[in-house]
């Protein structure tokens, strides 16, 4: 349970990271940086909140959806506030067998949701164990988000949340 409260928080951190450049009155801009306070998932002010949403399903079942045109016509038409990226590990066109096609459809949904001012939990979707991966994976997504966030604002230095995942790399 710890291990997925953590992935959920650092899929929360990644999404959050756009709070620098969210459009004005989108749930990024008026939430900010989110975390999980007990049970509950709050705002930067302490607030709780409800996120909602859509999931894009597997990307290597449905990708003409991971794009950011699709992202958009959620966040305006549906309203959504936070959308779900789920990186399939299984089936053909897989994160493990097409690791750079993999990252490249959740980029796409996460760019999206980022100047559509919405949160995204990208989810590494696998039916079995793959713990080394998923932790690779999330190292490399992390790493890059972390690096982009700490050039645009010395945050990552001052919120003791983001403080472990920006060290991952």
């Amino acid at each position: 349970m710890k291990i997925l409260k953590n992935v959920l928080l650092a899929a929360i951190i990644i999404s959050t990271m756009s709070a620098f450049s969210a459009p004005k009155n989108s749930p990024v801009a008026i939430n900010g940086h989110l975390k999980v306070v007990g049970t509950q998932l709050v705002n930067e002010k302490g607030e709780p909140l409800v996120l909602r949403g859509a999931s894009f399903g597997w990307h290597n079942l449905w990708p003409r959806f991971y794009n950011k045109k699709a992202v958009a016509w959620l966040a305006t038409d549906w309203k959504c506030s936070v959308v779900r990226a789920a990186m399939g590990v299984a089936i053909e066109d897989n994160y493990l067998e097409n690791p750079e096609y993999a990252l490249k459809c959740v980029t796409n949904v996460v760019e999206g949701a980022r100047k559509s001012g919405i949160y995204v939990i990208i989810d590494f979707h696998s039916h079995k164990m793959h713990t080394d991966e998923a932790v690779k994976f999330f190292e490399l997504r992390l790493g890059v988000e972390c690096l982009q966030m700490r050039r645009t604002a010395s945050h990552a230095e001052k919120d003791d949340s983001l403080r472990p995942w920006c060290k991952m790399r």
